[in-house]
């Protein structure tokens, strides 16, 4: 059975070029909503269209920059009319380094991606919601390293636990209007950027930690969309201000 309050609705994904992000645009195509993926990859936004119709739109930005938020939205609106949900996913794993090491460029190149570009995104949905006094739905994808001790990303974890801040305290400011804002929490997820997170393991001497949890694998990009996607339909439409991991419980 197809989730209720998607079809027909426009979703912009940012980070739809891959990962999560991707199985995200392709659930909500599946459950008949309209897509703006957002990436800065324009090769892989290049290969997903090629495989969606005319209900996918793409477009090629970066996340931590206000103009490219002023563009986003008006892209959405001539290729679908509207918008009504985001999907907040872009995010930058940054360089591996303790405290002693941690270069400021990194430090500022991450949370400017993880967590202005995730402000950028909810200011921009919501003057535009609120302009039109239509209700709608934001999630935003935060991650388990925020809950969990890793002293060599320290930047990542920080921009994370930004993400889940926001999440609490926007979901406050906007619920009056209508704006549902939640968040999701990934443990280990067959991705790239997992890919990234176990080779810097293997190069510092340590093995990927799946073994230490009850569900011993990787989630795959999917199961983390499924959620995500849930998130966004009126099947939720009581849920507001939440933090969902999808760690295969790490965290329990």
């Amino acid at each position: 059975m197809a989730l209720r309050g998607l079809e027909g609705k426009t979703a912009i994904v940012t980070g739809g070029g891959t990962g999560i992000g991707e199985a995200a645009v392709n659930r909500l195509l599946h459950e008949g909503a309209c897509v703006l993926a957002v990436d800065r990859d324009s090769d892989r936004l290049a290969a997903l269209a090629e495989r969606s119709g005319p209900e996918l739109a793409v477009f090629n930005a970066d996340v931590s920059r206000e103009d490219a938020w002023r563009m986003i939205m008006g892209r959405a609106e001539a290729s679908f009319g509207s918008a009504e949900l985001l999907v907040n996913n872009a995010g930058v794993l940054g360089e591996t380094a303790d405290l002693a090491d941690l270069s400021m460029e990194n430090w500022d190149n991450v949370m400017a991606v993880n967590a202005r570009g995730v402000v950028l995104g909810m200011r921009a949905m919501a003057r535009h919601l609120i302009a039109r006094k239509s209700p709608g739905a934001i999630v935003n994808t935060a991650s388990v390293g925020a809950m969990r001790a890793n002293p060599k990303r320290l930047a990542y974890a920080a921009s994370k636990a930004a993400v889940i801040a926001i999440t609490h305290g926007a979901s406050h400011g906007l619920g009056p209007y209508g704006i549902r804002i939640n968040a999701v929490a990934p443990g280990a997820t067959a991705t790239r950027m997992s890919l990234e997170v176990d080779a810097a393991r293997v190069l510092g001497g340590s093995r990927p930690d799946i073994q230490t949890r009850p569900i011993v694998r990787k989630a795959q990009p999917e199961e983390v969309a499924n959620l995500i996607v849930w998130l966004l339909s009126d099947e939720a439409s009581y849920v507001t201000g939440s933090i969902y991991t999808v760690d295969g419980g790490m965290t329990a």
